[in-house]
């Protein structure tokens, strides 16, 4: 099973229809200033300690990060897999692309 690389339609779509988490992998200090509107913050260097506590394997997950150069959504979707989460996708254009989009974020005024 491979992690899938989804992109930012494809999340939009996802967040619209259906329970789906949407994991930011970076940070908490680059979280707290701003992240993707719903996502939560599970840093990659938490993210076996915390996840199983916070998100069912059933749930549909999507992980994000700084950008295409970024590979931290990746290696987090792969990471969650080996944890046994049956339902993973990793957003690769991150919070760049979507800011560039002017989607909708959450920020620290």
């Amino acid at each position: 099973m491979m992690a899938k690389k989804v992109n930012m339609s494809s999340v939009l779509k996802r967040l619209g229809e259906e329970e789906v988490v949407l994991i930011d992998v970076l940070d908490p200090e680059i979280y707290d200033k701003l992240h993707l509107q719903g996502a939560i913050n599970i840093p990659m260097d938490r993210l076996e300690e915390e996840v199983l506590d916070r998100v069912d394997r059933e749930t549909p997950v999507i992980t994000y990060g700084i950008d295409f150069e970024c590979p931290v959504s990746k290696t987090a979707a792969e990471k969650l897999e080996q944890m046994g989460y049956s339902d993973v996708s990793y957003y690769a254009g991150g919070r760049k692309e979507w800011l560039e989009a002017q989607m909708p974020v959450e920020k620290k005024e």
